[in-house]
């Protein structure tokens, strides 16, 4: 058992399969807030109900400003996602580890500069990380890299994951 410095267990991946969930299981962690940039997972959403891809989308986080928090919620109600995307609020650390063994994805559109624990807490359960390039191109797998906040970029990295074997996800989760 190893730990690195943002205080996360590192332990053996070899149980982890190359599977994905059908509907895709997404998750967003962090506050809901404009620095999260919450409005480029909604529209994320709202392309990958689009283009037919069978999701569901939880939001796990406080909400610090009220009004945003009410803009985001507009945002659901006004592209219909309300039966795909949940608010759920913030959870104890445990409740949020087993959460992510349930995930496929983490949407990560944060800009807030260094690397975030949770994307190191998500790898580390097997969740493919969807974040910018700037910040985690030397951690992630490339497939997971998005160049912008562009929402069809992130559509285009959780596609990609998707079009990949059973075999070459569970060698990417292997190597996370």
């Amino acid at each position: 058992k190893y730990v690195v410095g943002h205080g996360i267990s590192i332990t053996n991946h070899d149980g982890m399969s190359g599977g994905i969930s059908e509907p895709l299981s997404i998750i967003v962690v962090g506050r809901i807030s404009p620095a999260k940039h919450v409005e480029i997972a909604i529209a994320s959403a709202q392309l990958l109900t689009e283009k037919g891809i069978a999701f569901k989308m939880q939001f796990v986080g406080a909400a610090v400003d009220p009004e945003y928090m009410r803009t985001m919620e507009a945002l659901v109600q006004e592209y219909t996602l309300s039966e795909t995307v949940a608010f759920i609020g913030t959870m104890d650390h445990g409740a949020l580890i087993h959460a992510y063994t349930k995930c496929d994805f983490l949407l990560h559109p944060s800009t807030t500069g260094g690397i975030d624990k949770v994307v190191l807490e998500a790898m580390q359960n097997g969740v493919f990380p969807i974040a910018l390039t700037a910040t985690y191109a030397q951690l992630i797998p490339s497939h997971c890299c998005v160049p912008s906040l562009d929402p069809a970029e992130f559509v285009g990295a959780i596609e990609r994951v998707r079009r990949l074997t059973d075999r070459e996800r569970k060698i990417m989760r292997e190597e996370m």
